[in-house]
């Protein structure tokens, strides 16, 4: 065993890591993690805004038009699927705040691991240990990656029931209101 440690040391005995290749990963690392947290800020507010604007509109926003000629049933259905619509995009908030959560998580994670990295670099680990490391550093990453392909797939989703929605909800008070002028009608 020592004799291929000592192999070990003198085939990397010529390698010298330089700290700032490793700082330069970091300082990049953290620029893009600050930028992605910019855009999940900015992705909230715009959320928060469009769903402000929508209940604004929904309950009273636009003017009723005269002449509804739909039976009851229908405008039932309609709001029954606007009330659906909604539900999937509380659904679909709630999964991309769990993978916001877990993004953080392998972020955490793969900073330990550069740390880590970075240290043992510094007192020259075996080889095997080194390789070991970044494996778990490559694991790490394809979980992250997965994790915003994921993120990305519900951004669209989100999206596109936001737009059903925001067709639907204009429509809302003014399906209610018929209803109720069915309902006080003989």
């Amino acid at each position: 065993m020592t004799d291929i440690r000592r192999a070990l040391e003198q085939s990397v005995d010529d390698f010298h890591p330089t700290d700032d290749a490793l700082d330069l990963t970091l300082q990049k690392f953290r620029r893009r993690q600050r930028r992605q947290r910019l855009f999940a800020a900015g992705t909230a507010l715009a959320l928060s805004f469009a769903t402000m604007s929508w209940l604004w509109v929904g309950f009273g926003g636009l003017a009723q038009p005269s002449g509804v000629g739909q039976e009851r049933s229908h405008v039932q259905a309609r709001l029954d699927a606007l009330e659906r619509q909604i539900r999937e995009r509380q659904a679909l908030e709630s999964r991309l705040q769990t993978q916001a959560s877990a993004e953080q998580a392998l972020t955490e994670e793969l900073q330990g691991l550069l740390g880590t990295l970075r240290e043992q670099l510094r007192q020259r680990p075996p080889a095997d240990e080194r390789q070991e490391i970044l494996d778990r550093i490559q694991q790490t990453r394809t979980a992250l990656e997965a994790h915003l392909s994921e993120v990305a797939a519900i951004k669209t989703r989100l999206s596109e029931v936001e737009a059903q929605l925001a067709r639907a909800v204009g429509q809302r008070e003014v399906l209610r209101q018929w209803l109720a002028s069915l309902e006080d009608s003989p």
